[in-house]
């Protein structure tokens, strides 16, 4: 009996390598046993007519391929994730990394950069602002800036890059807050009046020389410049004329602003007089205006207009205003307010004009015997060549 095995041998055709095969475009073939099959690169996939398409990868996976920090773009078999504005690749080539634009470009902003994700902002120094191309910076002119609200500066207001300083007219100087300005009282120190009769009177801004004649029978008190007094000083019992006469002159000059604005108590204090502490002497005083000087369309002052009143032991102080006056009109048409209560002078005459006035007092004197008597006695406090009260 006669056994045996029959071995059937096939041998595989790679359509592939022969050319054989029937894939088309880009399509790749892929050799199988016995047979192949046709497919498309990476990047693509079949569509219904059985050819290779594109994928748009920036479609597929919720388009979130790429970083929030880039944008993807689609092409051709692949796709490309393009760092957005401010970002950049970082060396894998893959992920996006901040740019810090302040170190890397040169003078991205005028004055000073900060760096933030994605991005960057410039900002300014104190006293600029930040121009349209949020890149420059402009200075800030105060003294414009705040001319309709209010003042910087009480004297003059003059803008600096990103600043600004406040400067006083002739005849003032900056106080120590840096906004206001003080007088300079120029007859303080040295006296800039050389005649020997002048006295200085400081005003707003500048200083006035007025002379002082002394009346006859009085020479000038070399202690007391605005003073004259009498020559001799002593009078005989029987010469009631000269014991009627005051020991002595004070010429006080006062400078008034123009537009001088009353308190709500309706007085402003000039000056004050004062007699002898002697517990044995009283003075009474009594005011009276000699005479007042107004230019045209000035109302002159009024005796009404001023106010005596006793302050403490034989003392009195000389206001302007009155009590009853200010109580009836507030605002007298010859005091009009004087709103920012600017300190400069406006060179208009004060209201008030040039007057004169005169006190009375009554004077005690103690007799040999111990007996006391009390003789009135009339203290001018100007004479026709001497004003007692000036306008500045």
């Amino acid at each position: 009996m006669l056994t045996g095995s029959l071995y059937v041998c096939f041998l595989d055709i790679d359509e592939c390598a022969d050319g054989s095969h029937q894939c088309t475009g880009n399509q790749l073939c892929s050799n199988r046993q016995g047979s192949y099959i046709c497919q498309c690169p990476p990047g693509y996939r079949l569509n219904s007519l059985r050819q290779c398409q594109d994928v748009n990868e920036c479609e597929s996976y919720f388009g979130n391929i790429c970083s929030n920090t880039a944008v993807c773009e689609n092409t051709e078999g692949s796709y490309r994730c393009n760092c957005k504005k401010g970002f950049k690749h970082k060396a894998d080539g893959l992920a996006c990394e901040d740019v810090d634009e302040c170190t890397e470009v040169d003078g991205i902003c005028h004055h000073n950069c900060i760096n933030v994700w994605g991005s960057y902002q410039c900002t300014c120094q104190p006293g600029f602002t930040i121009a349209r191309d949020n890149r420059t910076c402009t200075d800030i002119d105060e003294c414009s800036e705040y001319r309709g609200r209010g003042r910087l500066c009480i004297g003059i207001c003059v803008n600096t890059p990103g600043t600004f300083k406040c400067s006083c007219p002739d005849g003032y100087q900056l106080a120590s807050d840096g906004h206001t300005c003080k007088d300079i009282d120029e007859c303080e120190t040295e006296s800039p009046c050389r005649g020997e009769n002048e006295v200085c009177v400081n005003t707003r801004g500048g200083y006035k020389c007025n002379a002082i004649e002394c009346p006859d029978s009085y020479t000038r008190d070399t202690e007391h410049k605005n003073r004259c007094k009498k020559a001799p000083v002593f009078c005989r019992d029987d010469d009631e004329t000269c014991r009627r006469q005051p020991l002595s002159y004070s010429y006080n000059f006062l400078p008034l602003v123009s537009n001088l604005t009353l308190p709500p108590t309706g007085q402003v204090d000039l000056f004050t007089m004062r007699g002898p502490l002697w517990s044995y002497t009283t003075v009474q005083f009594d005011l009276e205006l000699e005479s007042a000087r107004a230019p045209l369309g000035v109302e002159a002052a009024k005796r009404e207009f001023f106010h005596l009143k006793r302050t403490s032991y034989n003392q009195a102080v000389i206001s302007l205003g009155s009590e009853e006056r200010f109580e009836l009109l507030p605002h007298p048409p010859y005091f009009p307010d004087l709103g920012s209560f600017s300190p400069f002078p406006t060179h208009e005459a004060a209201s008030a004009g040039s007057l004169s006035l005169m006190t009375r007092r009554s004077r005690a004197r103690v007799w040999k015997e111990g007996i006391f008597t009390v003789e009135d006695e009339t203290r001018s406090a100007s004479r026709p060549k001497a004003i007692a009260l000036k306008e500045s």
